[in-house]
């Protein structure tokens, strides 16, 4: 017979790195082996960080920068193609593009976010939080 325990951890990105002295980018790594060189198991994948990781935080200010950039009639034109997005899976695209450069707005979130520049690696990063944005509509209400 095979018995599975499964405990939820919620750990602050943030507290956890400062109080280890590493990059914050490096807590959810650090996280894992933490709880492999502490716990008798084997750690698959730690998803504990999600909700308090920093794309949310990006993808807030990314909002706020393409509502700074953006007249009221170009956001919302960019919130409603939230709903051709989504009755589209696997489209790459945000209708930011046709008013501004979204790109940058991302990279210029995620400076504000992180205080620093995007490392090419982190680009799953980026992606997480655009999705985080389009899945809330941009946090238009």
């Amino acid at each position: 017979m095979k018995v599975t325990f499964e405990q939820t951890v919620n750990v602050n990105p943030k507290a956890w790195a400062a109080e280890r002295n590493i990059p914050i980018e490096d807590v959810k790594t650090d996280v894992i082996e933490y709880f492999k060189d502490h716990c008798q198991f084997q750690v698959e994948e730690c998803m504990c960080l999600q909700a308090e990781a920093p794309e949310l935080e990006i993808a807030k200010k990314f909002c706020s920068i393409l509502k700074d950039w953006l007249n009221t009639k170009e956001f919302l034109a960019v919130v409603s193609f939230v709903s051709f997005v989504d009755e589209n899976p696997g489209t790459p695209y945000c209708q930011s593009h046709e008013y501004v450069d979204g790109n940058q707005a991302m990279l210029d979130a995620f400076q504000h976010v992180m205080n620093r520049e995007v490392d090419p690696q982190e680009m799953l990063v980026l992606d997480r939080a655009w999705k985080i944005a389009k899945d809330n509509r941009y946090f238009a209400d």
